[in-house]
This record gives structure tokens, C-alpha cells and sequence, in this order.
């Protein structure tokens, strides 16, 4: 959905419809962003969704009303994007609360000045008993807030086993495709199936390496773009170690808990005989968790921190001593478990309902073409 949009449109860059929001949410102005504005450098894949912006003035809580067609348990990517573009030629970004229904989401900080974004993603369940999805803006007397851009993805079940919802939050680079360098900056549907969003390394301290044009890797799990597989990053000078290391701590959440998904290609062909092997080692403040991988040529892996990390993140991968090669990471994703908190009441000590009436959503298998947002 394109927030603050005239009216629909085809997405010439992602092939994806994006739809008006008409018939999802009754409240809110649309608006332009400043004219020197403008995302082709930094976000490609996502600009013209940025553009224009619904901004909600009038009451503390409003909501988009999404009722999906499928159902019966089904796993979604909830995507929502905001980018202040001083629409408002105040200079002044506002921050307020993001919420899925009445329960706590993020707190969305965007920026003054610039062509810079706050996109931010939530894993959840739908439950059987309910049809709506609700996703809703709450003003925290710091601004008024707004939206860019508001996408619904159905994903496979079989995908991200573990306790939802979970949070992706872009406030740090915690979806990375290593090894396809820094252009273009970001990647999605048509090159990822399920549209999620993947950011290229900008990482000058490890090297890239990318596998012959004729090789095929095969099909991953978790259907990573495919260029995710054919590359990867490695350490400089043939170093036997390659670390990762993330603090969550900027808004003063040392409690935070996060799963790290690990992906893995092969791809260099081996010498008769030798193998890639290597040992992958998740850190944080509480646990040290270490597992010994071996690397297939062109066949994928995913490795999942099988306990959730705490507060500062590090993982580190390291060629064991009977590798041929250094060790190498072709991507991965880091996700928040989201806290039980307090449901959502307004000023008035009541829990917000939605007032709108809720619009079907088409869901269109992506894997098979066109694609309603």
C-alpha cells in the first residue's frame, strides 16, 4: 500500500500493484515530500513508495483495517516504512508508537534532515478466530505521526520457527545479502518471492567472492534471492576468522532478545578431497553457543541460534583446522522477540478499536506473478 497515493498504480521497478489507501483507513491527509527529495541512491526498490506520506493530525490512535483473504493459522510479514522527507517543511521528524492491534510493535524515529528511512517489519501468526489484521499509529505528544508505505506478505509456515511475533528493525543492518556489494543498495520481489527486504553489504573489512556464472546453487528453505546464494563475504588475507558483532542497545533495551538465521553456500569447488568446514559461535552477554558446519558445493544451509541472545550480539565464524579454506557467510538476518506489554488504552483508559470497516485484501501468490500491496 502506498500511503498518501493519488491513486493505484504498477510498481515499474518491482512489478508489484501498489494499491491507495481507499476503504482501509478513513482518517489522515495525504501529502508530498519535500521537492529535493528523493530515495533512487540510498532504496531503490522502494522509492516511489516514499514519496508521498498520510500523516494523522486529529485523534491519539489511527488504524489501518487489513482483512486478508487467507487465513486458518496463516504466517504474514507485516512491512510498515516511514521517511519524514520534511513533507512538512517544519524540519522538526516526530516520533511516536507503532502498534499490531492493541499490542506494542516499535517506536518509530525517524530523521530531519535528508533521504534517510525507518522501515520496520513484525513476523506474526494469524490467529484462526480473527480475520483483521490491525496496525495502528499512536501519537506520543513528540510529533504527528505518519506513513510511507504499508505492505502485507503471506509467507510459508515452514519459515522462521520461532515464538512470534517476531520484529525486524532496520534501525540497525539486520537482513544482509554479503557478497553483492553496494549496488544496487537493496533487494526484493521480484528477486526475493516472499518481497522481503534485504539490504547489500557495506562491510569494507571482509572481501567478496562470487561463484562462476554457469554454476547453479540449489533452492534454499528459506528461498533466498538468488544472488544471495551465488555470493558470499570472507575475511581479507585469507584470515581463518569472520565476526559479526551488533549493539541493541541504542534506546536503552539491554533485554532485548534475538534469534540470528545464519545462511550458507558453498560455492567454490573444492579440490578432491578438501571441504570447507567451519565452527559458527553465537555470543552475548549470558551464553556462548558453538556449531560445526560442513559446506556443500552450491547446496544452501541456514543455521538458527537455537536459544535467543541478549543485549549485545556477536557471532563469529572460523575455518576449523582441517578446513581447505577460509570460512565464508553468504547472508543473514537478525529478529526480535517482541515482550509481552501492557495492551494499548487511550488517554481515556479505554483500549482503541478500530472504527473503520475492514477491506479484503487480494493475496496473490507472488511465485506465480502479479501482486496486490
Amino acid at each position: 500500500m502506498d500511503c498518501g497515493a493519488g491513486k493505484d498504480y504498477l510498481d515499474e521497478v518491482t512489478g508489484i500493484r501498489s494499491k491507495t489507501e481507499e476503504g482501509f483507513i478513513e482518517s489522515g491527509t495525504n501529502h508530498g515530500l519535500a521537492p529535493n527529495i528523493n530515495f533512487n541512491n540510498c532504496a531503490p526498490t522502494i522509492n516511489r513508495q516514499l514519496m508521498t506520506v498520510r500523516s494523522f493530525v486529529e485523534r491519539e490512535r489511527n488504524c489501518y483495517a487489513l482483512k486478508p483473504k487467507q487465513q486458518n493459522n496463516q504466517k504474514y510479514l507485516i512491512r510498515a516504512i516511514f521517511a519524514y522527507g520534511n513533507y512538512d517543511l517544519r524540519n522538526q521528524a516526530p516520533v511516536f508508537d507503532l502498534y499490531l492491534g492493541i499490542n506494542y510493535w516499535t517506536t518509530v524515529r525517524t530523521f530531519p534532515n535528508g533521504p534517510q528511512i525507518f522501515p520496520t517489519e513484525i513476523i506474526m501468526q494469524q490467529d484462526g478466530t480473527r480475520e483483521m489484521v490491525q496496525v495502528c499509529l499512536v501519537n506520543t505528544e513528540q510529533g504527528t505521526p505518519f506513513i510511507n508505505a504499508l505492505d502485507l506478505r503471506p509467507l510459508s509456515n515452514s519459515l522462521y520457527l520461532a515464538p512470534l511475533p517476531l520484529i525486524v528493525d532496520f534501525t540497525f543492518p539486520v537482513r544482509m545479502d554479503l557478497g553483492s556489494g553496494l549496488m544496487p543498495t537493496d533487494t526484493r520481489y521480484k528477486d526475493d518471492v516472499y518481497d522481503r527486504l534485504w539490504w547489500n553489504n557495506d562491510n569494507t573489512d571482509w572481501d567478496l567472492l562470487k561463484t562462476r556464472e554457469e554454476a547453479k546453487v540449489e533452492d534454499s528453505l528459506y528461498e533466498l534471492p538468488r544472488e544471495a546464494l551465488r555470493t558470499a563475504s570472507q575475511p581479507q588475507n585469507h584470515s581463518t576468522l569472520l565476526t559479526a558483532n551488533f549493539s541493541y542497545w541504542r534506546y536503552g533495551d539491554k533485554s532485548a532478545q534475538y534469534y540470528m538465521f545464519l545462511h550458507f553456500a558453498e560455492i567454490e569447488k573444492p579440490p578432491a578431497g578438501h571441504k570447507r568446514i567451519i565452527n559458527v559461535t553465537f555470543d552475548d552477554d549470558e551464553n556462548s553457543l558453538s556449531h560445526e558446519l560442513t559446506l556443500r558445493y552450491l547446496k544452501p544451509i541456514t543455521l538458527i541460534s537455537n536459544k535467543v541472545t541478549k543485549g549485545h550480539i556477536n557471532f563469529t565464524i572460523k575455518a576449523a583446522t582441517n578446513s581447505y579454506a577460509p570460512p565464508i557467510l553468504n547472508a543473514f538476518e537478525i529478529y526480535k522477540v517482541t515482550k509481552e506489554r501492557t495492551p494499548y488504552q487511550n488517554s481515556e483508559g479505554v483500549d482503541g478499536r478500530i472504527r473503520e470497516v475492514p477491506r479484503t485484501v487480494t493475496m496473490v501468490d507472488l511465485k506465480g506473478g502479479g501482486r496486490e500491496q
